[in-house]
């Protein structure tokens, strides 16, 4: 399994083209760059998309880290390590449980270039397990989140990693009642009594330290 951890650099959200990579990303942009599948132009699409994902786990040291990443998949298929609260199923006392890093299984396929696609499409917890949130499916089933009803055209991989920790944030912005969204009605109804904990975290994206 690969396990990347980051070195800061001065660089934003905004700007995550311009990062020049350093040793191991360059190392693994050339895997990506020999094994990378699909049409002339996905191909060139998911290597800028690989190129900003490294990006992203070089600034964000504290928040992101790459666990592993399949570079001659159809789709962009990566396994990252999200520093984010994921609220698990509440103990014997009614107690909301908590862990601090969630493990997402990332699937960005070609079609979502052609057409806006359901948001549940595109993210999975594979750890910790049961989470329990009114947008991601509890086990025996896979543990999908649910990203939006529709997510746009082209969404950038960086921003599903966004939303996947804003959605985990519980923050202002994220609609966990939507009923086209909800895939814990139970956790829904359960978190819908205990407003007052969210969100879960206050804290941005992007740290300051990051960016030292």
């Amino acid at each position: 399994m690969m396990m990347i951890t980051s070195t800061p650099r001065e660089y934003g959200l905004d700007n995550l083209a311009k990062v020049t990579l350093t040793p191991p990303y360059l190392g693994l942009m050339d895997n990506a760059t020999r094994q990378v599948r699909g049409s002339r132009a996905f191909r060139q699409r998911k290597l800028a998309e690989w190129h900003n994902l490294f990006a992203l786990a070089m600034i964000a040291s504290y928040r992101l880290h790459i666990l592993f990443g399949d570079f001659a998949a159809d789709a962009l298929r990566v396994v990252v390590a999200l520093r984010s609260p994921v609220p698990l199923e509440p103990d014997g006392s009614g107690a909301l449980r908590r862990a601090d890093t969630a493990v997402l299984g990332i699937t960005w396929p070609e079609a979502c270039l052609r057409m806006p696609m359901p948001g549940s499409s595109f993210c999975e917890v594979l750890d910790p397990q049961p989470v329990w949130h009114p947008n991601v499916a509890m086990k025996p089933k896979a543990q999908v989140c649910c990203l939006g009803v529709k997510l746009p055209i082209g969404i950038p991989v960086t921003e599903i990693l966004l939303l996947a920790h804003f959605l985990l944030c519980m923050k202002a912005g994220v609609n966990a009642w939507d009923p086209a969204g909800v895939l814990n009605a139970e956790a829904a109804k359960w978190f819908q009594l205990n407003m007052h904990l969210l969100p879960l975290s206050r804290e941005p994206f992007l740290l300051r330290e990051d960016k030292t």
